[in-house]
């Protein structure tokens, strides 16, 4: 009787066994099919392929332990009833069959859990060999790439060099450039000097009757000198405004004192006008001046938007001494 019992009993602890063992396998399963699904064309002899069991497979498990344990009942029942040999010996043979049949249930999930593990084992070695195989591919890399890191450090180096030169050039560019804005100025001083005296002579010249006045006839042929003599330094000459102040007083004096605006360190205290004299007068000169004599080949656009350049000096000179002064230091 305690044999049968002890039986039964363990035909219920393996049922139960059996339903967590796959309840346990269940993730395990689940991962093992999802690491071998690469690589099953390799290793197929060391992948395993598990399913959870079905409906079907769950009633079929149910109906033989319950079998199993009415044929234990019906033993014990029959011990009971009929103790005579041939029962007793019926009944250990049924509880040795239940025995056999429950183990042969529960070493099935128990055999399925370590081929799982068997299978993860596997799959976690192939992926540390991969990763290890990866490791060394990218120490060759980095071994391969150290010369090239050590000549790009060179390179680095011999830029900083050549930047660093660069600056001093800079610095020695922009001290040309203000040389260089020193000289054209002083260029376009001497030129107006030269205009002046030009335009004076041919003024002086036209003057043909010693009168001190210029006839229409004599500012013709005048006119057409000045336009001719400052052709050659690049000099437009507005020969309408020029005539529109002669109209108004033809007086050589007057023109020289007009034409000598364009330099105004040229002008003399007696030739300037006296406290007397229209400011407005003197204001509207120099203005007509500057319109006269313009640069031919000056781009720079003015402040009403035009390109016409007037070369009448200013006031105060745009360049300074002290700049050529240290720029010819710096030439040294």
């Amino acid at each position: 009787m305690a044999s049968m019992a002890h039986g039964v009993a363990a035909a219920g602890a393996r049922h139960k066994l059996n339903a967590a063992g796959e309840d346990f396998l269940e993730p395990l399963l689940a991962n093992t099919k999802a690491f071998d699904s690469d690589d099953d064309s390799e290793e197929s002899e060391e992948s395993v392929e598990f399913e959870k069991q079905g409906p079907i497979a769950k009633l079929k498990t149910t109906a033989i332990y319950g079998i199993l344990c009415a044929g234990v009942a019906v033993s014990v029942l029959a011990f009971v009833l009929a103790p005579q040999t041939l029962t007793f010996v019926a009944g250990a043979i049924c509880v040795a069959n239940t025995d056999i049949t429950g183990l042969n249930n529960t070493s099935r999930p128990c055999q399925t859990f370590a081929s799982a593990l068997r299978s993860l084992n596997n799959k976690l070695r192939r992926d540390a060999n991969r990763l290890s195989d990866e490791v060394d591919a990218l120490s060759d890399e980095v071994d391969a790439l150290k010369p090239e890191a050590e000549r790009a450090k060179e390179v680095e180096e011999n830029l900083n060099g050549i930047t660093a030169a660069q600056n001093i050039n800079v610095d020695r560019l922009v001290e040309l450039v203000r040389e260089n804005g020193v000289i054209i100025e002083a260029m376009k001083d001497n030129l107006r000097k030269r205009v002046v005296q030009d335009i004076i002579k041919i003024v002086i010249d036209s003057d043909k009757d010693n009168d001190m006045r210029i006839s229409k006839v004599e500012s013709k042929m005048m006119l057409l000198k000045i336009r001719i003599q400052l052709q050659e330094y690049g000099v437009d000459f507005d020969e309408a405004k020029f005539y529109k102040v002669l109209s108004v007083n033809p007086c050589v004096s007057r023109i020289i004192s007009l034409i000598r605006k364009l330099v105004p360190n040229l002008e003399f205290e007696s030739e300037r006008p006296s406290d007397d004299e229209s400011t407005v007068d003197e204001e509207s000169d120099i203005q007509a001046v500057a319109e006269m004599f313009t640069w031919a080949n000056d781009d720079t656009v003015t402040s009403d938007g035009s390109r016409r350049v007037s070369i009448m000096a200013p006031t105060r000179p745009s360049f300074s001494p002290k700049i050529g002064a240290s720029s010819r230091k710096v030439r040294g």
